[in-house]
């Protein structure tokens, strides 16, 4: 078996990360001690605010990219279609994987294309009906349901709702949702028939909220056009991830990097994943020592020792081996792991 250090995982460890920003901002914060049946994204004033106040992407649940003292934004958004069917339809669903950028997208058009709507994001399930009705009251608004399945089932979206709050107010109010593929698959109609009684019924009633949207499929992997627009970019994190693009998605690499860092990170807690933690060590100074093919099993599990002694070795209650590298090589976002190989 050969393994090497994952495009995401070097991208967190170019740029020698270790914390994350703060993504809060002063002007636009969730309320602290807000009932979960009223808590929405509001100002500092506590209004909901209109998207061309929402001026962080963080804000509507894009996962974040790594912070640096010369980059504390999030990095720029590379255009990607869906534009018009936001501009002509009232209910817009993006589908796609886990990380393929489907929040960014549909982030960056809502504020291109309906900057002075409200921006009504409820931040708990229970707070879906005061959303509705906070939308249905403004003259123009944007309905956010970022990971849509969320909102689904009992006392959540339904087909009349959603009538109720779109029927003769055609681009006054939107709703725009998100839904990553793996949830997206449990309402094929092949699924149907695993059910029965009122399982099945509850699963009709939230598959009609789907069938109603227009729905927009985001490929996790970059068209060649896409990564052309990026390259134009000079933030360093995209130019660093577009060098994983041929088996990584740029979103996911963006995103992932971060996530893998901490959890390396975090793994050498005794009790923890302390010799995975340990493997990745001695597969990232491989990589870094300039090894290009892909370490290999047995080298992993003589080289990983030392890095494990260093630590506290057996005071760090470390896992067997094959439970450590199945950790280690484990999915965080789509495809991309600590570590990735055959």
């Amino acid at each position: 078996m050969a393994l090497s250090a994952s495009g995401p995982l070097a991208a967190g460890i170019g740029a020698a990360v270790t914390a994350v920003y703060t993504l809060v901002t002063d002007r636009v914060r969730p309320q602290r001690g807000e009932p979960r049946e009223a808590a929405l994204l509001r100002t500092a004033s506590g209004r909901v605010p209109r998207l061309d106040q929402v001026d962080r992407p963080e804000l509507a649940g894009v996962h974040p990219a790594e912070g640096q003292p010369d980059f504390q934004l999030a990095p720029p958004y590379v255009e990607r279609e869906l534009r018009q069917a936001v501009l002509e339809s009232g209910f817009v669903l993006v589908v796609g994987e886990s990380t393929a950028g489907k929040t960014r997208l549909a982030y960056e058009v809502a504020r291109l294309c309906f900057p002075r709507h409200a921006f009504v994001r409820p931040l708990a399930r229970p707070a879906l009906a005061h959303a509705v009705r906070i939308a249905r009251r403004r003259r123009r608004a944007v309905l956010w349901l970022d990971d849509l399945e969320n909102y689904l089932g009992a006392d959540g979206v339904t087909v009349s709702v959603l009538a109720g709050l779109l029927q003769g107010r055609p681009g006054r109010v939107v709703v725009l949702a998100t839904m990553r593929s793996q949830e997206f698959r449990r309402y094929d109609a092949r699924e149907e028939s695993r059910l029965t009684g009122s399982d099945r019924d509850a699963w009709r009633v939230q598959r009609e909220v789907l069938h109603m949207a227009v729905q927009v499929r985001l490929e996790r992997r970059w068209s060649a056009d896409e990564q052309g627009r990026a390259r134009a970019s000079r933030d360093p994190r995209v130019r660093l991830a577009l060098d994983s693009c041929d088996r990584f998605g740029l979103a996911e690499v963006l995103a992932a990097g971060p996530e893998l860092l901490a959890a390396w990170e975090n793994a050498w807690a005794p009790g923890a994943n302390p010799r995975g933690a340990a493997i990745v060590a001695a597969a990232v100074d491989c990589r870094r020592s300039g090894l290009r093919r892909p370490a290999t099993w047995q080298w992993l599990q003589e080289f990983h020792r030392s890095y494990l002694a260093e630590r506290g070795g057996p005071d760090l209650q470390p896992e067997p081996f094959v439970e450590a590298m199945q950790w280690a090589c484990k999915p965080a976002y789509a495809t991309s792991g600590l570590l990735i190989g055959n």
